[in-house]
């Protein structure tokens, strides 16, 4: 969608959410139930994502707290806070991060933070986390998930994309064929906005291994993307009027 669409699409969103998010906040309680606290963990995310000022604020307070002076940041909001706090640091600060990463011993704070590491807003620093990604002595486990991680992003949406066509054969070696994570990475695919793009993409099919589940894996996630941008073309002027007329100042 154009970037005018986009900003009214969220704003829109904000409106939705907003009376919800200061209900429940970033901070869960002995009382709370599995349901709300997946409601919140799903919450903060979606209103940080979409720039909801409350909760980008609090998130930084919350990240900032915990850099500073080892705050704890709630388990629920912890992938948020990490996200929306590299998103509002400088390389300098990404390495420290990065470091960081590396002395964690809880592999579910570990795996938090690279997450979060993959918000960056560096250009570069994104391209030398995927490349890491895909060197397994450097990032063992779970690359193809940071990698689709990096293309959730307004800015590196597009990075990843480019990255999987530049790095397939690396790709290819790096998972041996896995259909598992090669699914994964190709998800990088749901940001493909463009026919010129698409087309490079699934010129490079006959350079996937002798495998019919990878090969499938990879037409369904081909499917989807031309599915997506059929929708687009149809129905963009018609979700940028209704946004339009009834939600003019949102």
């Amino acid at each position: 969608m154009s970037v005018a669409v986009v900003v009214v699409f969220q704003r829109y969103v904000i409106s939705l959410l907003s009376d919800k998010f200061s209900e429940l906040g970033f901070t869960s309680t002995n009382s709370d139930s599995v349901k709300t606290r997946y409601l919140r963990e799903k919450l903060v995310k979606m209103a940080c994502e979409h720039g909801y000022a409350s909760c980008t604020e609090g998130a930084m307070q919350y990240f900032t707290s915990w850099l500073n002076s080892n705050i704890q940041i709630p388990v629920d909001v912890r992938t948020t806070v990490y996200s929306v706090g590299v998103a509002n640091s400088d390389a300098s600060q990404w390495q420290v991060l990065w470091d960081l990463s590396n002395t964690v011993t809880s592999t579910d704070d570990k795996l938090s933070l690279r997450e979060g590491l993959t918000k960056s807003t560096e250009p570069w620093v994104l391209n030398r986390y995927m490349m890491w990604c895909v060197n397994n002595s450097i990032i063992s486990s779970g690359g193809e998930r940071l990698i689709t991680r990096v293309s959730e992003s307004p800015i590196g949406s597009g990075l990843a994309v480019d990255f999987v066509i530049e790095h397939f054969d690396d790709i290819l070696e790096s998972t041996r064929g896995n259909v598992w994570a090669l699914t994964r990475i190709w998800k990088t695919l749901r940001s493909v906005n463009r026919n010129s793009q698409l087309q490079q993409f699934m010129s490079m099919r006959n350079k996937l291994p002798q495998s019919a589940g990878v090969k499938k894996a990879f037409d369904i996630a081909v499917d989807h993307v031309k599915i997506n941008i059929n929708w687009l073309e149809k129905y963009e002027r018609d979700v940028a009027r209704f946004l339009d007329e009834n939600f003019p100042n949102a």
